[in-house]
């Protein structure tokens, strides 16, 4: 299931996660290892999990990627926070807005195209907590990392969008480039990236179930 929130502004709550039961640790450790065998770029590492949304707040805890990954075989409820782009730009007397396809490697949709830069948040070994100035950092490492865009303006939030399947809250931001910006897949994650107007993305059929739903939010938000 999909769910959006629109949003003006983001609140993020950070507080202490969850003790781990600790009957899950042996299946935790054992299909971590099982993953790793089959995917040896996968890494732990400290992420950011959402206890609670209450739009426009994040309830917002620091947890491990292991935990979060394995999630889909053990009960863990990790659910990650993500980012996930909104980048547009004006050329030609066209509105256009950035896709990227997705690599067959990724974790889940696979081949599919999305609103570009798509990531989760890290969080550095020191954090105790996490601000908007953080995400919308990480949302230019992402952009810059994923496309080759330099961005130097702040993005705005915009939605809030839930994917039960991807077990993720992504924070949607938005932000407008000049019309001359070019963008070219630079790692893994994205086999082609294109500009496309709301109309031409809304009639792709191998978008991602939540871009779809995001497109379809602009659209509906769009005079034309």
């Amino acid at each position: 299931m999909i769910r959006l929130w629109p949003i003006t502004h983001l609140y993020l709550d950070t507080v202490a996660a969850p003790p781990l039961d600790a009957a899950l640790a042996p299946r935790i450790e054992s299909h971590w290892r099982t993953m790793l065998a089959a995917s040896p770029r996968l890494h732990d590492g400290r992420i950011v999990r959402v206890l609670a949304c209450e739009p426009p707040t994040l309830r917002v805890a620091f947890d491990t990627y292991k935990r979060f990954a394995v999630g889909a075989a053990v009960p863990t409820g990790v659910l990650a926070l993500g980012i996930s782009g909104v980048v547009t730009r004006r050329r030609d007397d066209r509105d256009e807005i950035l896709l990227g396809r997705r690599s067959p490697q990724t974790r889940i949709y696979g081949d599919l195209w999305e609103t570009a830069p798509r990531g989760g948040v890290d969080a550095s070994p020191t954090a105790t907590s996490l601000t908007l100035a953080d995400i919308a950092r990480q949302f230019h490492e992402e952009l810059h990392e994923e496309t080759g865009i330099v961005a130097t303006s702040t993005p705005t939030p915009i939605a809030v969008v839930l994917d039960d399947f991807a077990r993720t809250y992504d924070v949607v931001l938005r932000i407008e480039v000049p019309a001359d910006t070019e963008a070219a897949p630079r790692e893994w994650e994205y086999t082609q990236t294109a500009w496309k107007t709301l109309a031409e993305s809304r009639a792709l059929d191998s978008l991602s179930p939540p871009t779809r739903s995001l497109i379809d939010w602009l659209a509906a938000l769009s005079p034309t």
